[in-house]
């Protein structure tokens, strides 16, 4: 799955919970989480 959408409430989920700015997200959290959630890729970009 790929899903820009997804990556971006995800975004902004991390950062609720963390108490941060979503500029202030870990990229390597978030690439972990989306992951998890099944996602491989944004756009034609593979995240692994």
């Amino acid at each position: 799955m790929h899903d820009h959408g997804q990556a971006v409430g995800t975004a902004a989920a991390l950062a609720l919970r963390h108490n941060i700015a979503v500029q202030a997200v870990d990229t390597q959290m978030l690439v972990t989480d989306l992951i998890h959630q099944g996602v491989n890729g944004l756009g034609n970009m593979p995240l692994i």
